[in-house]
C-alpha cells in the first residue's frame, strides 16, 4: 500500500483571520510608507523685495527667523531684487 502525500489547498494552510490580518498589514505597511516618502524637512523661500510703490530694491539684506526654533538664516537680494533662502 503506497501512501499519498497531498498538499494541503490554501484555505487549508491560511485561516481567514490569518489572511484578513496580513492583508491589513500589507495595506498599513504601504499607506504608511507612502506617507513617510512625503513628509520631508526640505523647502525653500523665494519673493521680490520691493518698496511701497512697487520698485525693486537690489541688494536687500533679508533675515529669516524661524519662530519656532529661533533659527535665523540670511541672504540677500539679486539686482533684479529676488530673494531666495535654499532648503
Amino acid at each position: 500500500m503506497v501512501k499519498r502525500f497531498l498538499r494541503p489547498s490554501i484555505s487549508k494552510r491560511f485561516s481567514l483571520p490569518f489572511l484578513a490580518s496580513a492583508a491589513a498589514a500589507l495595506v498599513l505597511l504601504l499607506l504608511t510608507s507612502a506617507d513617510s516618502l512625503a513628509q520631508t524637512d526640505q523647502g525653500a523661500i523665494t519673493g521680490v523685495v520691493q518698496d511701497s510703490t512697487g520698485a525693486v530694491i537690489p541688494n536687500a539684506q533679508i533675515t529669516a527667523t524661524s519662530i519656532d526654533t529661533g533659527l535665523a538664516l540670511e541672504t540677500k537680494s539679486n539686482s533684479s531684487g529676488v530673494l531666495f533662502f535654499p532648503h
